[in-house]
């Protein structure tokens, strides 16, 4: 199982309301709840060091007599495990949920399609099954903050023993996502991906138009937006009609629909920017760079969602 690590700013908020209440509740205190805790509510599970000796102080712990390990009575601040659990209520999309004391989450690593392209619903059906209605454990990175810029918690995610992110990309209805920062499982990340495009899963489903992606120019003289293109080439002896196919970059946070048929055996150049479409000429339409310099991923998917091909540059 893989190491479950949180903030020390959480891991301070927990124990105060521990040592002060023993119990954290999700929702409107009642006159019950000197009662034992709930565990399907947040649960602030730390362990106490006495006379060398860890032992269970967590809400709804049955064996809080049995000791569970060894510890250093000398450095009390690193004998305490945290674990942040709480019951997802809502499923927005396939990396993004929300607990039930109304926060949002944004799964780390991964990153699923936006609502309206290929395997969007697919990835969320599959999300939610997963964790719907369930208790998750949030782990938050070393290598990242608590929070993205829309205050999202930012995190990898288990349900009892199953990674949820790792399970998402295994099935092929995730993609990998290397932040710049990298996270603190990109190995298994980046394990989960190679098997569901050997595997051909998802998203990685192959398509049987035989088009490639050739070329990439994402570090253009002047403006980006202008300057930046993709070529694409169709290897067919027939043309090919693109209606409803996708070209987007690794984050997504824009696709290109084609409504363009392709003439056999020709290659096209697609401008990130402005302009008006001719025979060989597309135009995306973005007001922006999307073609990242450091390094980025694009992919050309069918009308089916099928990987009709994938161009990586570092």
């Amino acid at each position: 199982m893989f190491s479950k690590r949180v903030s020390s700013t959480v891991v301070a908020f927990f124990m105060f309301l521990v040592a002060f209440t023993g119990c954290i509740y999700d929702g409107e205190d009642t006159e019950d709840n000197e009662s034992d805790c709930d565990p399907n509510l947040i649960c602030a599970q730390v362990e106490t060091c006495v006379d060398g000796l860890l032992y269970p102080t967590s809400c709804g712990s049955d064996n809080c007599d049995e000791p569970t390990g060894e510890c250093n009575d000398e450095d009390t601040e690193n004998n305490v495990t945290q674990d942040y659990n709480m019951t997802v209520t809502e499923v927005i999309d396939g990396d993004t949920f929300y607990l039930g004391n109304g926060e949002k989450v944004r799964m780390l690593g991964i990153n699923t399609p936006e609502s309206g392209r290929p395997y969007s619903e697919e990835a969320t059906d599959f999300l939610t099954n997963m964790i719907l209605g369930k208790e998750v454990t949030l782990a938050n990175d070393s290598k990242n903050g608590d929070s993205d810029s829309y205050g999202r918690l930012l995190a990898h995610v288990y349900v009892n023993d199953t990674f949820v992110n790792y399970e998402i990309i295994k099935v092929g209805f995730a993609f990998w996502y290397p932040y710049t920062s990298g996270t603190d499982f990109d190995v298994e990340y980046e394990e989960a991906q190679d098997y569901a495009s050997n595997n051909r899963v998802g998203l990685w489903t192959e398509s049987s138009y035989n088009l490639t992606i050739d070329y990439i120019e994402y570090d253009p003289e002047g403006d980006e937006a202008e300057g930046e293109y993709v070529v694409l080439t169709n290897h067919e002896n027939y043309n090919v009609s693109m209606v409803g196919w996708f070209l987007q970059d690794e984050a997504a946070q824009t696709a290109y629909e084609f409504n363009f048929i392709i003439t056999n055996n020709t290659s096209i150049q697609i401008y990130t920017g402005d302009g008006a479409d001719n025979a060989t000429t597309l135009f995306w339409g973005w007001y922006q760079g999307i073609w990242n310099n450091s390094g980025d991923f694009a992919i050309l998917q069918d009308e089916n969602g099928y990987m009709v091909d994938n161009y990586r540059y570092d």
